[in-house]
């Protein structure tokens, strides 16, 4: 069985390690990862390795040192090694590397492609040394095999030392006429030309320097030609534009070479790609420049709105969009770049079913879909490489996505609306108010190679910028709307502020001071003394002495006086006012409020009047009962007894005559009086039914409907609760409420069918009566010459109760009375 290759990678990040074993398990071999210099030693003790990729910066045991203990007691086997750090690192820390037994650097963020490759050179190397001393061992004998195997060896070591001999940094050597002497191959990988090309055509560097930097180059080259102008150290910065057309900035250092005689022989030079440096700059710089927008007056959409285009502008992105909350929804605040056809469907997060309902947790909270919407609710995955500990989202090639199988997909619910539209380059950026994800910042280019770790937490520092802006113009905007909403509360109510300082002897007025006092802005000196020209003369000393006692004593009062406006009508006003002392107890302010409460003082008026009405009309009620009551008693006493005397004497009388024409006279006429005792009797009744005081409510309204009833040809259904203790004086409103309600039904209604329901509901009782005729328009409710339904209304008042009527659904009225039971 082929033994596979062993690799070593060291990385104390796991997001590393992740991403390493997902790049070498492309390649045959057999990956041990560790997560510290030390796990590492005891991984790999005895084991032989093709190749360790280590990090250089460690907790605990940096990554050279590592690298010397590793390679320590391997005299003969020493591991290739290849450093993973930052771009930031000095030519010192290189050669550092390279004394522990280093062959190359990966600066970090590296392309994938070309440390595959570099693995590949290695795992080659070791495959063929194996392969070399398996030979070795089988041919041992022979001494022209022994030849060719060290020969073999030797040009594997040359193979060795050439890879070893590659520098991240783009290095050449010029001589004393600036001809090219060495080129390193990093040039390639910088500029895409390689050191060939360089060396056939010397022109080959200024062909390539951005025009607009090329006479600076051409200076600093005479630098070099020139005796007396040279210099030993020279550094300086330019752009490049290399083969694809991609500007490149390129930090130049040169350092002049001499000989043992100290006669100039050329120079020296090391380019380093500092495009990631200065793309990081350039987004501190805009940064900067979103924080002075964000900080400028106006309002919040514009501020986005041109925080977005800052955005766009600086960092030439394709689309860039602002998502932002909206009640349960994230969509686009503000975009540019986007199409309406991705908008159409990606404005909207959330997630829904199959007929086009919101889907929700078991919380009852809205899911959110997609990766924009994984990010806001902040359930991103901190062990993928693809998610920053700030909770961004960030990739350079999103195509790679398309292709991994469900179980390693770092995503929620996937649209891939990006990469369709051919987005390579994404970083989703959240948006935090305080401690709580309102939105985020979208940013999408067609091309690869977009972002890294710095550029994703710089838009981490603008995102958080956005949200504080966010909050404190929703703070400002909500404090103009509290003062626009109560200058508008101050017009409506007549009121306004005011403040006195007692000090300067001036007020500050708010606007609807103005209109309660009728006075002009434009004319008004601010002084308490020329408001005593407006004040009614009656109510001058009023004003002076209410002044002169607060300021006094610490007291919160109140005074009522008279103003005269222009137009000489006179207006009521109310002033509240409080002093204000400072620390050595001296009056400094009195603050207050003043209402021109001449409206509420006629309505004031208007209720008074009103209030005697009701009183005068239910005096009027109590003494028409009383009359009621005599009423009844004299037809009762009086004319019911006469009328019976009268029956009995017709009685006597028809027993003594014998014509029996007069008999028939007198059995009319004792008819008749009988007729006339019933409608006495009637009449008596409803005067005053003696019915209520006897049996109570319940059975006076049986006994009035069913008369009722067959009167006018009208069913009528009871719904009554019985023995509700409603005292006689409350039993006879109601009574009289169901008598005009009846009668107004049989008047009016042309109904067939009434029903009456009372009962109590809690400590209230209430009383319902409905019909099914044609109904009661709103004019007629309105209408004041409805004495009846204002008879009514009344009565309810007088029981502290509610009084309604209003049509039925479907046909009919409803009149509903509604009053605490006592």
């Amino acid at each position: 069985m082929k033994q596979l290759p062993n690799i070593l990678i060291v990385d104390d990040t796991k997001e590393n390690l992740f991403v390493l074993e997902f790049i070498i398990n492309k390649i045959e071999a057999n990956l041990i990862q560790a997560l510290s210099g030390q796990e590492a030693l005891d991984k790999t003790k005895d084991i032989e390795l093709a190749l360790a990729i280590i990090d250089v910066r460690m907790p605990g045991m940096n990554g050279y040192e590592f690298a010397f203990k590793l390679n320590e007691e391997r005299l003969n086997n020493k591991v290739p090694i290849i450093f993973l750090t930052a771009s930031n690192y000095t030519e010192k820390d290189i050669f550092k590397g390279y004394e522990t037994g280093a062959v190359d650097y990966i600066f970090k963020p590296f392309d994938y492609h070309i440390l595959q490759s570099k693995i590949q050179v290695f795992i080659d190397l070791f495959i063929q040394k194996q392969t070399i001393i398996a030979d070795a061992a089988l041919l041992k004998e022979t001494a022209d095999e022994l030849i060719r195997a060290n020969m073999d060896i030797k040009k594997s070591e040359l193979k060795f030392r050439t890879v070893a001999d590659y520098t991240y940094d783009w290095e050449y050597w010029q001589g004393e006429d600036l001809q090219i002497i060495y080129m390193s191959h990093s040039c390639e990988r910088i500029t895409g030309f390689n050191a060939d090309e360089f060396i056939s055509d010397p022109s080959l560097l200024q062909k390539i320097i951005h025009p607009e930097d090329l006479d600076m180059y051409m200076r600093h080259l005479d630098q070099f030609i020139s005796y007396e102008n040279r210099k030993d150290i020279t550094e300086l910065e330019f752009r490049i534009k290399n083969k694809e057309g991609a500007i490149v900035n390129i930090q130049h250092i040169c350092r002049a070479i001499f000989d043992e005689n100290k006669k100039y022989i050329g120079r020296r030079v090391s380019n380093r790609d500092i495009t990631e440096r200065k793309q990081v700059e350039k987004y501190q710089e805009m940064g900067r420049e979103v924080l002075k927008i964000l900080n400028e007056p106006g309002s919040f959409k514009n501020s986005i709105q041109r925080v977005l285009s800052e955005l766009k502008k600086d960092t030439g992105f394709d689309a860039i969009g602002i998502r932002l909350q909206d009640g349960e929804d994230y969509p686009y605040f503000s975009q540019e770049g986007f199409s309406q056809d991705f908008l159409s469907t990606e404005n909207s997060l959330i997630e829904r079913t199959k007929d086009g309902k919101p889907c929700r947790d078991k919380d009852g909270k809205i899911r959110l879909e997609c990766t924009c919407g994984l990010v806001i609710s902040g359930k991103i995955d901190p062990a993928s490489p693809l998610f920053t500990k700030g909770g961004s989202f960030w990739i350079n090639n999103s195509f790679t996505l398309l292709d991994l199988p469900l179980d390693l997909e770092p995503r929620y619910h996937p649209r891939n609306k990006c990469m369709h539209h051919g987005f390579a380059s994404m970083a989703l950026i959240p948006i935090r108010n305080t401690d709580r994800i309102v939105g985020l910042i979208h940013l999408n280019d067609r091309r690869k190679g977009c972002f890294n770790i710095e550029i994703v937490q710089l838009l981490e520092g603008i995102a958080s910028h956005i949200g504080t802006a966010m909050m404190r113009k929703q703070v400002e905007e909500a404090l103009l709307e509290s003062e626009i909403n109560l200058s508008e509360a101050q017009r409506i109510a007549q009121i306004g502020s005011w403040e006195w300082d007692i000090i300067s002897n001036t007020l500050k007025w708010s606007k609807e001071m103005y209109h309660v006092f009728d006075i002009s802005p434009d004319t008004f000196d601010g002084k308490p003394e020329s408001l005593v020209k407006i004040i009614h003369p009656d109510d001058v000393e009023i004003f002076k002495n209410n002044i002169n006692i607060n300021l006094l004593a610490d007291v919160s009062d109140s005074i009522e006086y008279r103003v005269i406006h222009k137009d000489g009508s006179v207006h009521n006003i109310f002033s509240i006012g409080r002093i204000e002392f400072d620390k050595s107890g001296k009056p400094f302010r009195r603050i207050g409020t003043s209402q021109d409460i001449t409206e509420r003082k006629k309505a004031e008026d208007e209720k008074s009047k009103l209030e005697h009405i009701h009183q005068l009309m239910e005096h009027t009620e109590k003494a028409r009962e009383k009359e009621r009551v005599a009423i009844s008693r004299d037809l009762h006493d009086d004319l019911g007894q006469s009328l019976t005397a009268m029956k009995i004497d017709l009685g006597m009388i028809k027993q003594n005559v014998s014509d029996i024409d007069v008999v028939i006279k007198i059995n009319k006429l004792s008819n008749l009086v009988s007729d006339t005792i019933k409608t006495v009797q009637r009449l008596t009744s409803q005067l005053r039914p003696d019915i209520i005081d006897d049996l109570g409510l319940e059975a006076a309204i049986e006994w009035y409907t069913k008369e009722f009833a067959q009167r006018n040809s009208i069913e009528i259904f009871l719904d009554l609760e019985s023995e509700i203790p409603i005292s006689p004086e409350d039993s006879l409103v109601i009574f009289r409420i169901m008598q005009e309600s009846l009668t107004n039904i049989s008047r009016h209604s042309k109904a067939t069918r009434v029903k009456i329901v009372l009962s109590k509901i809690g400590d209230n009782i209430n009383f319902r009566a409905s019909d099914n005729g044609i109904g009661i328009s709103e004019d007629e409710i309105k209408s004041k010459k409805s004495f009846g339904l204002s008879g009514m209304k009344e009565r309810a008042a007088s029981l502290g109760g509610s009084f309604d009527i209003y049509p039925e659904n479907g046909g009919g009225t409803v009149i509903k009375l509604f009053f605490p039971l006592k």
